[in-house]
């Protein structure tokens, strides 16, 4: 199929499709999060990888407690909109970003995950200590397309996942290394995708474990929270807030979240090849503003009729689509 754009408006760059974006949702969607947040004393963060456009990073801003970053590139562009009273958290597992000269230039509260006393030792001295664990050191989740671990099972590669002696003993030697800057667990759940607040809950029960009899000042969840939805956060929340004491503050990174119900795909169909049974040329147009998602296509040569919308909306892959 052939994708030819028509019309580039001011926020769309129109590469082979187009993915439009309602801001007006994508608001409603982070004051929910940051409403729901707020009512069970939980952190909330933005994950930047998950939606980079300027658009939703000031939305993030204005609604979220600060930002989750992953690369050096999310870093830069955060940086150059500092706010003293954000937190920027960095979840590096190249442990490249999180030991850039940027950071120097985050006035706010500064969160890096490690693996290793090694990483503890680079990291700028302000920074907070988030000890990366994953979700597949229990027997619930085995990692996707990860590593086996030597019983048929597979694990993630990422944080500390080993036997439950020796990752306490990990734990104590980060610990020592920090100096007696705060130090907390970042969970890394990969591609599980939790459905009730019991998936987090069970996940937190199984890191504590590595951390003895001391408790960590800070748990951060991750992301993978759109399985729960925007309805179920507020119960969600509070659940997980019940089961973790009250002093040891709780940190979430939602970021597809955010995007629930706020897209849908803008084209208009401009003919069929031969003999085909879906629709074989398309053209593409975007909408002028910000906040205004149109979802109507027109009707296809050869009377596709109410297929077309599916043929179209399914053909819109989101890494060819983006808004600019």
């Amino acid at each position: 199929m052939t994708w030819r754009p028509r019309r580039a408006s001011r926020i769309c760059t129109l590469v082979t499709a187009a993915l439009v974006f309602d801001a007006s949702r994508l608001d409603a969607n982070f004051r929910a999060v940051a409403a729901a947040a707020r009512a069970h004393g939980v952190t909330a963060l933005f994950a930047a990888k998950s939606f980079p456009h300027p658009v939703v990073r000031a939305l993030a801003a204005r609604h979220l407690d600060g930002f989750d970053a992953a690369s050096v590139g999310e870093i830069r562009e955060l940086v150059a909109h500092d706010d003293p009273g954000r937190i920027l958290s960095i979840v590096d597992p190249t442990a490249q970003a999180s030991h850039c000269d940027l950071l120097a230039r985050w006035h706010g509260r500064l969160v890096v995950g490690v693996e290793t006393v090694d990483q503890v030792a680079a990291v700028p001295a302000r920074a907070e200590i988030a000890i990366r664990t994953s979700a597949s050191f229990g027997d619930r989740d085995p990692a996707v397309g990860a590593i086996l671990d030597g019983t048929g099972r597979r694990r993630s590669r990422f944080g500390l996942d080993v036997d439950l002696a020796t990752r306490r003993e990990q734990v104590r030697a980060i610990r020592a290394a920090a100096s007696g800057r705060p130090v907390g667990i970042h969970l890394h759940h990969g591609l599980v995708v939790a459905t009730t607040a019991e998936r987090f809950i069970a996940s937190i029960r199984d890191a504590l474990g590595a951390f003895d009899d001391v408790e960590p000042a800070f748990i951060d969840l991750g992301g993978a929270w759109h399985g729960i939805g925007l309805d179920g956060l507020d119960a969600a929340f509070a659940a997980i807030r019940e089961a973790v004491p009250a002093h040891v503050e709780i940190v979430v990174e939602p970021g597809r979240l955010i995007a629930s119900g706020a897209g849908a795909a803008r084209g208009r169909v401009v003919g069929r090849d031969a003999g085909a049974t879906a629709v074989g040329r398309v053209e593409m147009e975007a909408v002028d503003v910000v906040g205004v998602v149109v979802g109507r296509v027109a009707r296809g040569a050869g009377g596709a009729g109410g297929s077309v919308g599916r043929v179209v909306t399914a053909s819109l892959p989101p890494s060819t689509a983006r808004m600019a």
